[in-house]
């Protein structure tokens, strides 16, 4: 029997919130691998999916205006039906009375019959009175407006405000409603990579700062493009190349990546290095896996992948690395349109807990780069504790180097850098993911 897009969108959001697990990975799963559901049905389940995450703090502020008992207070189904129903209402092309009557569907079909009522009337007020609803007062409640208006926990948007200012607060949080590209790295000749990709059907432009990363529009399946099958395109967001281009590799290098899956950044290192070596090393023998299949896409001799835990020492690695990459595990928050449920899983006691293993990450990580070498430390995240304070932490170990002086940093870049030892690249003011990085040399 085909399944209902509407009750599955359901019954992932209770997966993703009950277990919490991430919503890319839950999508993933069950919609990518043996659903039965045409394209435009998995298709419209996938938004619905996404996107009620995507706006669940406005979706909750609306809802709770018109409801007598508020989101918090309802059963966690009933709560996700009324929520992908409001937002059908807002975000999608349905009509308004038919998210209604298959909100009420689902409820009877998910055994809460005697809720029908209530989710029925809570709708029906919601259809009668959405365009007065209002949200907060931009000028008298300015991080309540943008909590709101672009669904960020309030929290983020007080520290962000405080360390980056309001415009480029709204300008990142505005950022994350946009569909992130598809950036990849070309592995072959440009220009005839660009015309058999426009053969396919696929528009390419230059992606911004890093000459051979371009942005493809119109891919319906990366699998089903021969560049691709064959390895020359490489996925990955220019901020990651960034980072890995300012740490220096060359030629002959011997490079260690700590936390690599799914691969981008030693796979680069590769790359960069076709007369070294890169080690690459990750948790658990999947995400090792997922750095293996991606090597062997790419026709990578020159890499070994190794199953490790980043936070304990290897003795046989003292010392080893011309280039140690430590791209730690982080908050994410940079990367919050590409994964937007990781913006309700973040609190001060879970960035403690980070930082803690980041630390523990990097205290040996320095002892594995040879003297005269460097170490690149590296997160996706937009949070000062994980990124300069570690930086600060770091350079009492190591010699803390400019990284305006990194030889492929862009001049726009450079300049902004000016003197900071560090990079923080902010969503919607820099075009790519958030990012932070910073280079440290060995005495």
């Amino acid at each position: 029997m085909r399944q209902d897009p509407r009750l599955l969108a359901v019954d992932m959001l209770l997966e993703i919130d009950r277990e919490e697990v991430p919503c890319h990975l839950v999508i993933r799963r069950v919609l990518d691998h043996g659903c039965e559901m045409s394209l435009r049905d998995r298709n419209f389940c996938r938004r619905l999916t996404e996107g009620t995450i995507e706006r669940c703090i406005y979706l909750d502020y609306m809802i709770d205006q018109v409801a007598r008992t508020g989101t918090k207070k309802m059963k966690p189904v009933i709560r996700w039906i009324i929520r992908t129903a409001a937002y059908q209402i807002w975000f999608m092309s349905v009509p308004d009375r038919a998210a209604v009557s298959e909100a009420v569907r689902i409820t009877a079909q998910k055994g809460c019959g005697p809720l029908k009522g209530f989710v029925n009337g809570v709708l029906r007020n919601l259809v009668r009175r959405k365009d007065g609803l209002t949200l907060p007062d931009r000028t008298s409640d300015p991080d309540g407006y943008l909590s709101v208006r672009y669904s960020m926990p309030l929290p983020i948007v007080r520290r962000w405000t405080e360390r980056y200012g309001r415009e480029k607060t709204e300008a990142a949080a505005a950022s994350f409603e946009e569909k992130p590209p598809l950036t990849v790295r070309f592995r072959e000749d440009a220009s005839s990579l660009e015309r058999e990709l426009e053969e396919e059907g696929i528009s390419v432009t230059d992606a911004p700062y890093v000459r051979d990363a371009h942005i493809l529009s119109g891919v319906t399946g990366l699998d089903d493009l021969p560049a691709f099958r064959r390895g020359a395109l490489a996925v990955q967001d220019v901020s990651s190349m960034l980072a890995v281009r300012a740490a220096g590799i060359r030629k002959s290098s011997t490079v260690l990546d700590l936390c690599a899956a799914p691969g981008g950044k030693a796979m680069l290192a590769a790359d960069l290095a076709p007369d070294g070596r890169v080690i690459a090393r990750d948790l658990t023998e999947k995400r090792a896996g997922l750095i293996r299949s991606g090597a062997a896409r790419l026709g990578i001799g020159n890499l070994t992948v190794e199953c490790r835990d980043a936070s304990v020492f290897d003795p046989k690695l003292a010392e080893i690395a011309d280039v140690v990459l430590a791209d730690v595990p982080c908050s994410g928050l940079g990367v919050i349109g590409r994964k937007p449920d990781i913006r309700y899983r973040i609190s001060d006691a879970k960035t403690a807990s980070l930082v803690k293993l980041q630390r523990e990450i990097l205290a040996q990580a320095v002892r594995y780069v040879r003297p005269g070498g460097t170490l690149l430390y590296s997160t996706c995240t937009v949070d000062v504790r994980e990124n300069e304070e570690n930086a600060v932490w770091l350079a009492e170990r190591m010699k803390l180097e400019p990284v305006a002086v990194a030889p492929d940093l862009p001049e726009e870049l450079r300049e902004e850098a000016g003197n900071k030892n560090y990079l923080q690249l902010l969503p919607g003011t820099h075009r790519c993911d958030g990012f932070f990085f910073a280079k440290f040399r060995k005495g």
